[in-house]
């Protein structure tokens, strides 16, 4: 997807509620909007796990601590956030990481890992914030890497009319329009109308990114599965 100006964004906003036009109305206005198309912005980015936000790396591991050896840092953003970390791979592996529960004792957990084949293996995730750029690190601590990530970019804060997002533009219209006419106090129709095209605009863009055909099986590789498409893939259905 095309990243858009907020600027455009804003604009949009302006004519789909039938703002007069001047310098004077969109000096009071555009502001105002633009703090709600960022709203709209951040209440969208935790809703899904956005395509053209999303990003690859590869780190290593410290044997000595668990944590990372490079910083986490796409062509966006680098990754602070342990929210935004949806995946993590050990070498040579289909199957994530999961996340250390909070009921069990890291220390404890260390320490049962006896043999040297178990300690070097990464098993579970957990949060560490204290390396920028490297949100995360893995237990046993004697783990070895690479491990390979895949994790969620954010644009800076605040917005400006030249920032660039990479969210559907239409999205963003509507649930910055829906924000405007709540503080408006506009009719409650028009409340409704735009919540609802908001929902459905967001149901639309994530059939979208569904449209490619998907392995039933990701274990395989892509040429086994090519033996026979009509029984390894199936594409979702679309919105009506």
């Amino acid at each position: 997807m095309a990243f858009t100006p907020v600027a455009d964004i804003v604009a949009m906003v302006i004519n789909e509620l039938s703002q007069v036009a001047g310098v004077v109305t969109q000096k009071y206005s555009a502001p105002i909007i633009a703090q709600y198309v960022q709203n709209a912005f951040m209440l969208e980015i935790e809703e899904v796990w956005w395509p053209d936000y999303m990003d690859y790396f590869t780190a290593g591991i410290d044997p000595a601590s668990g944590r990372l050896t490079n910083d986490l840092v796409g062509s966006i953003s680098g990754i602070d956030d342990y929210g935004d970390v949806q995946y993590v791979w050990p070498q040579n592996s289909n199957v994530p990481l999961a996340a250390f529960p909070d009921t069990l004792n890291p220390t404890n957990f260390q320490s049962s890992v006896s043999t040297a084949a178990a300690g070097s293996r990464p098993v579970y995730i957990l949060p560490d914030n204290v390396l920028p750029n490297r949100p995360f690190r893995v237990l046993p601590t004697t783990s070895v890497g690479p491990v390979t990530v895949r994790a969620r970019q954010r644009p800076s804060f605040p917005f400006s009319g030249s920032t660039s997002v990479g969210i559907d533009p239409l999205l963003l219209m509507f649930g910055a329009s829906w924000q405007y006419c709540i503080n408006d106090g506009t009719l409650p129709a028009q409340v409704a109308k735009y919540e609802l095209l908001t929902v459905r605009r967001r149901q639309q863009m994530i059939t979208n990114f569904n449209n490619q055909p998907l392995p039933l099986d990701s274990r395989l590789p892509t040429d086994i599965l090519e033996v026979d498409q009509s029984s390894s893939f199936f594409i979702p259905a679309t919105l009506p």
